[in-house]
């Protein structure tokens, strides 16, 4: 039986994206679950405490600065990713979203399925 790799939560709203990159995460070989939107991402922490959440800037009801704040209240040994597809404002946003307590890594939309690998890769050997 493969040994599973870490534990991954991909938060964003749009379904596709998601299907996309849980079946990349999972074809590597890590365990990986979805959520739609910070309500169901902040349940899903509480009942898989992640290794790594990934999730998206720009969502309904909470962005994922302020997600980042309470998934780190929650699970403090989670690593917390931001990705985007606005660019533009990368800077301002990554600056408030490190001091949320996420990484200083931030994923830019459209993203290649090897782009996400590395950026859990990266975190997990980190880990070891």
């Amino acid at each position: 039986m493969e040994k599973i790799k870490a534990r991954i939560l991909l938060v964003d709203d749009e379904a596709l994206v998601l299907l996309g990159w849980e079946h990349s995460l999972r074809s590597a070989g890590y365990d990986v679950r979805t959520a739609m939107d910070a309500k169901e991402a902040i349940k899903a922490v509480c009942e898989q405490g992640p290794d790594i959440v990934i999730t998206d800037l720009i969502m309904p009801d909470m962005n994922g600065i302020e997600l980042c704040r309470k998934i780190r209240a929650l699970s403090p040994g989670t690593d917390v990713v931001l990705l985007t597809g606005f660019p533009g404002k990368q800077g301002d946003h990554q600056r408030d979203f490190i001091e949320a307590g996420g990484r200083d890594i931030f994923l830019i939309k459209p993203l290649s399925t090897q782009e996400i690998i590395r950026a859990v890769e990266a975190i997990m050997k980190e880990r070891s």
